[in-house]
C-alpha cells in the first residue's frame, strides 16, 4: 500500500530523516514510535506529498507521491483519499461541525445529497450525536472536537488514514476511549492506518506493527509483541521498560 525506498529529508544542516526504506502492506495498523525529533511527523507529511523529500522514492497505492516528482493534479488526487487527522482535530473555527465533517466531499465535488449521506455517515461512525452537526467548534468538549476531527478524515472515504498524535490534547479516560474507537473504525472501514505517537504503551496497544524511529532512522519495525518482548537496540528495550 505505502513504500519508502530511500527516502532522506534534511531541513539546512538538520538531517530529519535518513535513508529510510519501509513497506506498509494493505489493512495495516501501523503506530510510529519516537520521541520528538524522531521524524514521525515529517514521515507522514512526506506520505501525504506535504513535505518533498531530498532524495528518494515514495510510492502510495501505486501514485507516485515523490522522484520523480509527480505532477500537482495527482498530489491533490491522492490527498483526498488520505484521511488526516492531527492532535487537537484543528477543526475549520468558522464552520459548522456539519461543515466541516463534509469539507473534503464538498470540495471533491459531491452533490448535496451526498454530502449530507457522508457527514451522517462518519458522524455515526465516529460515536457523535446528531445534534451536535449545528454546532461550531468553539461549542465543542476535546473529546468531541476529536471525534469531529476523525468524522471529517473519514468522511471523504478515504483509503489511508494519516494520524499525528490524534489523542494528546485530551484527558486520559477519553484518550483511552478513542484508542478502542479508532481499531474499531480502522477495521470497520478497511483502512490502512499510519498513526503517530510518543506513547510507548499506545503504540504498543493500537498497532498491528509497530514502527519505531530515533533520529530519523529504523530502530526496530515489528509486532507489537517483537517490539515489548524482544527488543531490536538498547534504546527500544529503553522506551519499553520506561512504560512498564
Amino acid at each position: 500500500m505505502i513504500s519508502l525506498d530511500s527516502v532522506k529529508k534534511s531541513y539546512g544542516d538538520k538531517t530529519i530523516i535518513e535513508s529510510l526504506s519501509l513497506k506498509v502492506s494493505r489493512g495495516e495498523f501501523l503506530t510510529i514510535l519516537g520521541e520528538s525529533g524522531s521524524g514521525k511527523s515529517t514521515l507522514l507529511k512526506m506520505i501525504n506529498g506535504l513535505v518533498t523529500p531530498d532524495s528518494g522514492t515514495i510510492m502510495v497505492d501505486g501514485t507516485k507521491v515523490a522522484t520523480p516528482a509527480p505532477s500537482e493534479s495527482d498530489l491533490v488526487k491522492l490527498r483526498r483519499t488520505v484521511g488526516y487527522a492531527v492532535q487537537g482535530s484543528v477543526l475549520f473555527p468558522h464552520l459548522s461541525v456539519a461543515q466541516n465533517i463534509g469539507y473534503v466531499p464538498k470540495i471533491s465535488g459531491a452533490s448535496k445529497g451526498e454530502i449530507k449521506e457522508a457527514v451522517h455517515r462518519a458522524i455515526k461512525i465516529a460515536g457523535l450525536d446528531e445534534d451536535l452537526l449545528d454546532r461550531m467548534p468553539a461549542q465543542l468538549s476535546g473529546g468531541q472536537a476529536q471525534r469531529v476531527g476523525i468524522a471529517r478524515s473519514i468522511a471523504g472515504r478515504p483509503r489511508i488514514l494519516l494520524m499525528d498524535e490524534p489523542f494528546g490534547a485530551v484527558d486520559e479516560i477519553t484518550r483511552r476511549a478513542l484508542q478502542d474507537e479508532i481499531v474499531e473504525i480502522v477495521g470497520q472501514e478497511g483502512l490502512t492506518c499510519l498513526f503517530v505517537t510518543h506513547d510507548t504503551a499506545e503504540a504498543l496497544k493500537l498497532g498491528s506493527k509497530v514502527l519505531v524511529l530515533k533520529n530519523g532512522a529504523i530502530e526496530q519495525y515489528d509486532t507489537p509483541d517483537e517490539v515489548a518482548n524482544h527488543g531490536a537496540t538498547d534504546y527500544v528495550r529503553t522506551l519499553v521498560n520506561h512504560q512498564s
